[in-house]
């Protein structure tokens, strides 16, 4: 074999795995990124994220003995969500402990805590690999040229739309949308993240991000034909509510897959294993996923301990917590996502908060 364990993507995900099974195998990481070289570039850069960590993910750094350095940190570090409801005009602020992070800085230093201990192969394009009962023959393209390997084992940490998943699982599928944000340059950032919900724009929801000097506008949205319209309409309304929004300095989109049912999760199968966004793990009703990242990571890596054979099964037993918690939060969607019981729960002020200033 030429390395125990090949991970595919060097997100949250596929760095933690890489980080807590090093010391008991050869492992290779593959990435289409070089996030040494990237890893100090200024906004907008790496995956198309949000970039902000819920206090489930760092209840999992706690866990791992880490502590965030200040060079991930951006500005500002707020307190509040804003929900809006365009629909029927309600708003309501709600106290909330994330913490805005630099996204793309976040994932180079969670791989820089395992260089030294593993092979890092930037640049690298997964294409495929096949799974025999004896090893796992890996097919990716670095620097024009095609290249395999043999491992023991292969791990999916390559986020929506996973190449290894469709490879693994053809027949399972998630609920998919374009994740499309567009970065303007603000001057006073609101003094807080919003959550707006119409749906007329999307099923899921918008949101607004303040980031070193930029705003952040973002939304899920299901339909690819008709995106930009949508996107038109969102920020047509957006401004009827006092928001401003400059010359866009640049515009993302990626792959957001959304599970409704624990049925579509993806834990393993064979000699192969997924993590992260590609098994599935993302909150339906947030659609947070690095708290998913860092669990699904540890539980395999708890699968690991024993060794490669048999690891598949012991991970999808270790893996019922995060289909209990996921199971929770489809049960929660609803009261977020149906327009009347939204409503009610918005005129109730149930948990919100008051703001001494005046809204726009």
């Amino acid at each position: 074999m030429d390395f125990d364990i090949a991970v595919i993507g060097a997100g949250p995900a596929g760095s933690t795995l890489a980080r807590l099974i090093s010391e008991k195998f050869n492992v290779v990481v593959l990435d289409k990124r070089d996030l040494n070289s990237t890893a100090s570039t200024n906004f907008p850069q790496g995956k198309n994220c949000g970039g902000l960590l819920a206090p489930d993910a760092q209840k999992m750094l706690a866990k791992f003995g880490l502590g965030l350095p200040s060079k991930i940190l951006a500005e500002p570090q707020l307190f509040s969500v804003k929900a809006i409801d365009l629909g029927t005009g309600l708003k309501c602020h709600y106290q909330r402990h994330y913490i805005n992070i630099d996204r793309q800085k976040l994932d180079a230093w969670l791989l820089s805590l395992t260089l030294g201990k593993i092979q890092y192969e930037s640049n690298s394009f997964y294409l495929s690999h096949s799974d025999s009962s004896e090893y796992c023959e890996v097919s990716y393209r670095k620097g024009g040229k095609v290249k395999k390997i043999r491992v023991k084992a292969v791990v999916g940490a390559d986020g929506a739309n996973s190449a290894v998943r469709r490879i693994t699982f053809p027949s399972k599928s998630l609920r998919r949308y374009l994740s499309v944000q567009e970065w303007h340059e603000t001057g006073e950032a609101t003094p807080y993240f919003s959550s707006i919900f119409d749906s007329q724009i999307t099923d899921f929801y918008s949101w607004t991000i303040p980031k070193n000097g930029y705003l952040i506008l973002g939304s899920a949205l299901k339909n690819p034909s008709d995106i930009f319209s949508k996107f038109r309409v969102l920020k047509e309304k957006l401004r009827k509510h006092g928001f401003v929004f400059r010359e866009n300095f640049a515009v993302r989109g990626c792959y957001l897959e959304r599970p409704m049912n624990v049925s579509e999760l993806a834990f393993a199968k064979g000699r192969t294993a997924l993590v992260g966004e590609a098994g599935g793990f993302i909150s339906p009703s947030s659609a947070e996923g690095l708290s998913y990242a860092f669990w699904s990571a540890l539980n395999l890596a708890k699968s690991l301990e024993n060794g490669i054979s048999g690891f598949s099964e012991r991970y999808i037993k270790n893996s019922k917590n995060i289909s209990l918690n996921i199971a929770g939060k489809i049960v929660k969607s609803p009261f977020m996502f149906n327009s009347f019981l939204r409503k009610a729960i918005m005129k109730s002020k149930l948990n919100s908060i008051e703001v001494l200033e005046t809204e726009t």
